[in-house]
Parts: C-alpha cells; sequence; structure tokens
C-alpha cells in the first residue's frame, strides 16, 4: 500500500483519518443539471426527533427506495465544498445502472432475525469491537443502549454485513450507487443540500465545536432509524450522514478515482481495506460529514460507529 493509501486506510475507533487535498474545479463550474446554490430542496420540512420518539410513524425497516439510475457527478465539488480530501478527486461524471437502495440502515432487529437463522454472525459480545468506555474508545462489549431494534445494527464486520445482505437477497452498495443515492445528481454537499452545516438538527452526530458528552447527539450512541428526517437525501434515503458509518462493497483506494471507469464502477479489483461511508454518532471531523467524503477500514474488523444498509439491482 502506498503511503497515500495508509494515510486514509490506518483508522481507530472513530475513524478520525488523515485527510488531503482535492482537485480544483473551475470557478462558478456547475455540474450538467446541477446547481451551485447554497440551498437545497432534498429537506424533508421535519426538524430532527429525539431519542424517545424512535423511528418516524410509518417507518418501516428493510424498505428500499428505487434509483433510475443515470449520470450523476462523484467527489467533492469545490465550488460549493471547501473541505475536499484528495481522496474525493478528481470530480467526475458517473453513470449507474437501475437499482434499489434500503431507504434505512439495517437494525438490530432485522440482523437478529438473521441471527435466529443460524445463519448471521455479530461481534457485539466478543469483546473485541471498538466501543465507547468513558472518554476513550477500547475494544469492549456492546452497551445495551445499542441494543434496541430499531437501532442501526454495529459490531459487524464487512464479512458479516455482507452475509446479512445476501441473506435477504440483496447486497452491498458499490460505492458510486452510496453516493448517488446520498447527494443525487447535483453534487449537493450534503443529502440536504449545500446548506445548512450539518448538525445534530439533521444528522445523529457529535455535535461540531462541542464537548465528548455530546458524542450522538447527547447519547453516546446511536439513535433509531430515521431519527433526522430532515436530512433526508434527494431520493428519500435516510441517514445518509451520521448514526452510523456504513459498508459499501468495493476495495478502497484514496487514489481510484484516477483512473475509475465512468459506468458501474465497482471498485479496485484487491485491496486491504474496505470503503465505508456517512460518518457516524462518534464522527468529530465535519470533513467526515459530507456526501463525497470516502475511507478504508479493515473488514475484519467491527466498531461501534459503523453499520450498513443493503442494494439490489433493478430486476432483482
Amino acid at each position: 500500500m502506498d503511503r497515500r493509501s495508509l494515510c486514509a486506510a490506518v483508522t481507530l475507533a472513530v475513524l478520525l483519518l488523515a485527510g488531503c487535498v482535492g482537485r480544483d474545479v473551475a470557478e462558478g463550474e456547475v455540474p450538467d443539471g446541477g446547481t451551485g446554490s447554497e440551498d437545497g430542496s432534498a429537506a424533508a420540512d421535519a426538524a430532527g426527533q429525539d431519542a424517545g420518539q424512535g423511528c418516524l410513524p410509518g417507518c418501516t425497516p428493510g424498505e428500499m427506495v428505487e434509483m433510475e439510475g443515470g449520470e450523476f457527478w462523484q467527489g467533492c465539488f469545490k465550488t460549493v465544498d471547501t473541505e475536499c480530501d484528495y481522496s474525493e478527486d478528481p470530480y467526475h461524471k458517473v453513470t449507474l445502472s437501475p437499482y434499489r437502495i434500503d431507504k434505512y440502515e439495517v437494525t438490530m432487529g432485522e440482523f437478529a432475525k438473521c441471527i435466529d437463522a443460524k445463519v448471521c454472525a455479530h461481534r457485539l459480545d466478543d469483546g473485541d469491537c471498538i466501543v465507547l468506555s468513558g472518554t476513550a474508545f477500547v475494544p469492549g462489549i456492546l452497551e445495551d443502549s445499542f441494543r434496541e431494534p430499531m437501532r442501526p445494527v454495529v459490531c459487524v464486520d464487512w464479512h458479516q454485513a455482507r452475509a446479512y445482505c445476501e441473506w435477504v437477497g440483496k447486497r452491498l452498495p458499490t460505492e458510486a450507487e452510496w453516493e448517488f443515492a446520498a447527494r443525487g445528481s447535483a453534487g449537493y454537499k450534503y443529502p440536504w443540500g449545500n446548506s445548512p452545516k450539518v448538525s445534530c438538527e439533521l444528522a445523529v452526530i457529535h455535535e461540531p465545536g462541542s464537548g465528548p458528552e455530546e458524542l450522538g447527539c447527547g447519547t453516546q450512541g446511536t439513535l433509531p432509524i430515521g431519527s433526522r428526517p430532515g436530512g433526508a437525501s434527494p431520493s428519500g434515503v435516510q441517514d445518509m450522514i451520521g448514526n452510523v458509518w456504513e459498508w459499501a462493497a468495493d476495495w478502497f483506494d484514496a487514489s481510484y478515482y484516477q483512473n475509475s471507469p465512468d459506468t458501474d464502477p465497482k471498485g479496485p479489483a484487491t485491496g486491504s481495506v474496505r470503503t465505508v461511508r456517512g460518518g457516524g454518532w462518534s464522527t468529530i471531523s465535519t470533513q467526515d460529514l459530507r456526501a463525497s467524503n470516502r475511507h478504508g477500514y479493515d473488514p475484519k474488523g467491527a466498531n461501534s460507529s459503523i453499520g450498513f444498509r443493503c442494494a439490489a439491482s433493478a430486476g432483482e
């Protein structure tokens, strides 16, 4: 692995990875069909819910959103984003085939059904999942508060996430599919548009500028899926920023965009770390809380900040 890939791959508890610079976009450049405006039309009207309210009325774990596919811009759009990482360079056009993606992150309750079927396994009780203990992240056993049925499943490695998706007749999304579902075709910085800035009203995160007591918006952990409807993406997909980082199918390579295919990219053929996207409840850096941000994590590693959602090709 080269130095740049190592910079992005050496991840610990909260996935605060080293960042590098992105590509400059010409002044005023706007993608085809996109916008350079500061506000997006994607956000739902409702403000975020607190932990006690749980999943939104009508929220259905496992529900999927149809994505028509087509062209979108992948990578960091510097006309609207000053926090670009070099791994998001260059900003480039990608064409995707139609697919479906889970509207919500896979929940503890859903994953438990796969455990009961003796197909899936997790690392909640193994003692080697990275968890918060006091003010430090250390290997340990997951706290009970994370285990409520409507909270996103965590402490599953990449292989365990893939096994679940296959069990329900789906698969992990590719990195490109994940990003298109997160930001749409307009090159938005966040799922809800280019503003307002990320906050606990829109995502389950470590509130920027606050102390450790504000991890998970003051809960010290995850919240039920769909707790921040105002942070929905243009296609209505929930929790693409915050709550938990999400496994993608791809191997991670910080330089992949330099030579990636422009149609249905599936990531490098080989690698040592798998891609994670979206940031989580313990994420402190606002750079990591953007739709174009990308990092790598050990596929055998389990973390209380990492979960996943599934996808499926059209017709599957």
